[in-house]
């Protein structure tokens, strides 16, 4: 469940019967976590999040609407992630990751709170750590913070008297109702969201598959930005590791997620598999923008009748009352009225003289008729 509701579930095709890929050393602590390993993790393979490009999106015009919305929240660091990712670093933590609250075992995301505990394994050695110091391992706040009423009472759903119909219907094309159907992110009014939802889901929400949907994940996303209201991300990043341990795709978008955390314990730990940069992260590239089709805006220089100059700077008002070095003088206005006069005397004298062509044609004509009858 994410933001106050379980969101419908876009599975990919089953998995099949197929040989699993060659398996990783993994340094499991248990006989639970390996057998975990054999009937799940090892028909998993990574799939790099993808991540904004800003030098991308201000050639396409875009990063400045995407900037102003995003502004100084903790999205804007999970979608410019830069992190390596593992996989047998990867597996070992999702087969070992177990949550408990208050005791009890995790039965469903949405129990997750600051409070939950976290269980899972690091090259063997097991950790257990509560939600609220993940967020301070994953650098999203203070230690200090995580201990106060205002971290702990910070938003992880959508508020009960929310209205998803009317959001909806303000912020998109669709007149249709948003919880009686699987609404599509092409349907966002704004050009930039549809782009924000595609990255989420590729990297964060976890449904690379199914990127033209939209969830109840979208509209807390949106709301906390419009409303400018911080939201818990310590327990929605808990809520991504549990989905990304449990999930029945084929892909895992949690790895460069997952080193952050293991280099908070272990900041010189020579992780094993580690991919390059280019391979962990994928950056949003302009082929998406063709396959969603959208277009590149205009600048002010690119519109029709607007000159290209060296300054991007408009040029200043003029007053009529003030001399421009581009308008005709008074002797060029002279000059033109003379030249127009001799054109029209030139132009008339030329009627003149095809008048009198003509007649001397109808003069002979006439001579040619007389003489045949003469004959």
């Amino acid at each position: 469940m994410y933001g106050g509701g379980d969101d419908p579930i876009f599975e990919d095709t089953p998995l099949g019967r197929e040989d699993p890929p060659p398996r990783p050393d993994i340094p499991f602590a248990t006989i639970a976590d390996r057998r975990r390993f054999q009937v799940w993790g090892q028909y998993r393979t990574l799939l790099a999040p993808m991540i904004l490009d800003q030098a991308m999106l201000e050639a396409w015009g875009y990063w400045s609407d995407i900037d102003a919305l995003l502004g100084d929240s903790l999205w804007r660091r999970i979608l410019l992630i830069q992190e390596r990712a593992s996989l047998p670093l990867t597996m070992e933590f999702l087969c070992s990751l177990q949550f408990t609250h208050y005791g009890q075992t995790v039965q469903e995301g949405s129990v997750i709170g600051s409070e939950t505990q976290m269980r899972f394994t690091i090259r063997g050695i097991e950790h257990s750590i509560s939600v609220a110091e993940l967020g301070w391992r994953r650098g999203l706040y203070a230690p200090a913070y995580t201990q106060t009423e205002e971290f702990r009472t910070l938003s992880t759903r959508l508020p009960e008297a929310f209205d998803i119909e009317e959001f909806w219907r303000r912020h998109s094309t669709d007149t249709r109702s948003f919880l009686r159907q699987h609404p599509h992110s092409n349907k966002w009014r704004e050009t930039h969201w549809y782009i924000l939802s595609f990255v989420l889901s590729c990297g964060l929400f976890g449904r690379p598959h199914n990127t033209n949907r939209v969830s109840k994940k979208d509209i807390l996303f949106f709301w906390s930005l419009v409303h400018r209201t911080p939201v818990n991300m310590a327990v929605l990043m808990a809520r991504f590791f549990r989905s990304q341990g449990k999930t029945v795709r084929r892909t895992i978008q949690a790895g460069p997620f997952v080193t952050t955390l293991v280099r908070s314990f272990y900041p010189t730990l020579d992780i094993p598999g580690l991919l390059h940069l280019q391979d962990s992260i994928r950056v949003l590239r302009s082929s998406s923008f063709g396959n969603m089709k959208i277009k590149k805006k205009r600048s002010i220089q690119e519109l029709p009748g607007t000159e290209q100059s060296g300054s991007s700077r408009p040029p200043p008002h003029r007053r009529y009352s003030e001399p421009s070095s581009d308008m005709p003088s008074a002797s060029d206005w002279r000059a033109m009225i003379d030249g127009m006069r001799s054109l029209q005397t030139s132009v008339s004298e030329m009627r003149v003289a095809q008048d009198r062509g003509f007649q001397e044609m109808r003069e002979a004509h006439t001579a040619v008729l007389g003489e045949f009858r003469d004959f």
